[in-house]
């Protein structure tokens, strides 16, 4: 996590707001002993440094669907059993600014207060007409929603048209809607925790004085090579899968 304080694009909404009453992770495929992907857990790391900057007050992790039905957990739970159980390991609170450091303590708190679970979601449409009634019930007034750079378009344009709706039915102003960029820099940074672990086990064989074996750095390099074809995979995946899914999404009126 402490890469994470110094990453991504600054915060700000059409308004010029750069702060948030929420920030809003969405959902994403969970692994099959129902831990988050790499790609699940980018958005929720990106989610808890917008809390840690003071960007946002709150986090609404929103997502019900558990994959195939394979594992008996959402996937709101699994993000914020991910955010309480990685954080710990992974930030140096030294580096946090004297008044970001109360938040560090909030996060770690047991009452978890800072944290909404919406667990009913199976699409980008139901995350944001749940998200968004939960916020409504609590006042909040902007939101931010995170997500992954393939669905940024989307899901931003999913939120403001059930915003204004919503807007519509209660009588309300629409709840103002941002979204984070998520550079893909970051997303290959924070996808890659595999070399990133090898390229630190060389540093410190290098820092003891034993050489690292020539065996074990060709096995590295071939680990790595295999993680990224795959990611670029997954990646062109998703692009296909969000463009049609765009199209749907137009014609049934919801971006």
């Amino acid at each position: 996590f402490s890469s994470l304080l110094a990453a991504g694009a600054p915060l700000s909404s059409q308004k010029g707001r750069s702060q948030f009453d929420v920030a809003i992770v969405l959902g994403y495929a969970l692994e099959d002993d129902g831990s988050p992907t790499c790609v699940l857990g980018t958005r929720v790391r990106r989610g808890v440094e917008l809390l840690l900057q003071g960007s946002v007050h709150h986090v609404v992790f929103s997502g019900g669907h558990d994959g195939a039905g394979l594992r008996n957990t959402s996937e709101a739970k699994a993000m914020l059993q991910y955010a309480l159980r990685t954080t710990p390991h992974h930030i140096n609170t030294s580096i946090l600014r004297p008044d970001l450091r109360n938040r560090w303590q909030l996060l770690s708190s047991s009452s978890n207060d800072w944290a909404v679970l919406e667990e009913a979601s199976t699409s980008t449409r139901t995350n944001a007409e749940l998200s968004l009634q939960m916020i409504h019930e609590r006042n909040w007034r902007s939101a931010v929603v995170v997500t992954s750079r393939f669905h940024q378009i989307r899901s931003k344009r999913t939120f403001q048209v059930a915003a204004n709706q919503q807007a519509s039915i209660t009588g309300s102003p629409p709840i103002e809607i941002a979204a984070i960029d998520i550079s893909e820099e970051y997303e290959r940074n924070q996808c890659n925790p595999t070399q990133q672990t090898l390229r630190s086990s060389t540093l410190v064989d290098d820092e003891k004085g034993s050489p690292p074996d020539d065996a074990n750095e060709k096995d590295d390099d071939a680990m790595g090579t295999a993680q990224q074809v795959m990611a670029e995979i997954i990646g062109q995946y998703n692009l296909v899968r969000e463009v049609a899914a765009i199209a749907l999404y137009w014609a049934r009126g919801w971006i």
